[in-house]
């Protein structure tokens, strides 16, 4: 009978070598799905929090520097965009059910959308085309005087 013996052979090098450089990036890529996760998680937060800082503002009739009608919703979404932790690139729309009479009571919409901005960059094929967007519809508080918009409006 051969004793055993606790060298290993030729044959056997490298092998924990191989199995490492297997598993490691599986290892990788469920670290950094973890850390995307999270920031998108973030990130869809702050979005949804801005609609309803806008919403707000706009519901009370914030007029901010005492703007005229046609640009005072601008005047809105440029103050919601104060209210994010990460503005760039942020566009916002705000607009009533009834743009014709505005009244006490009467509903809007807020939308606030924004590309979804990689911490990592390790999951790029996944995560370049995904949009952040939060729609949120408010009750008037005061009558209106600002007119919805055409075109959403753009944070710096």
């Amino acid at each position: 009978m051969r004793p055993i013996s606790r060298h290993h052979s030729s044959r056997e090098r490298g092998g924990a070598l191989v199995e490492i450089a297997l598993v490691v990036p599986l290892l990788f890529l469920f670290l950094f799905a973890i850390i995307e996760f999270g920031w998108s998680f973030t990130q869809h937060l702050d979005v949804r929090h801005g609609a309803r800082e806008t919403a707000r503002l706009t519901a009370v009739n914030i007029n901010p520097g005492n703007l005229n009608p046609a640009t005072q919703a601008w005047g809105i979404a440029a103050l919601g965009c104060t209210r994010l932790e990460e503005a760039s690139g942020t566009s916002i729309q705000i607009e009533l059910a009834d743009v014709t009479e505005s009244d006490v009571g009467d509903l809007g919409t807020v939308t606030v959308s924004r590309d979804y901005q990689q911490l990592t960059g390790y999951l790029d094929p996944i995560f370049r085309y995904v949009t952040l967007e939060s729609e949120l519809d408010f009750r008037l508080e005061q009558q209106a005087t600002w007119e919805s918009m055409n075109t959403p409006y753009t944070c710096p």
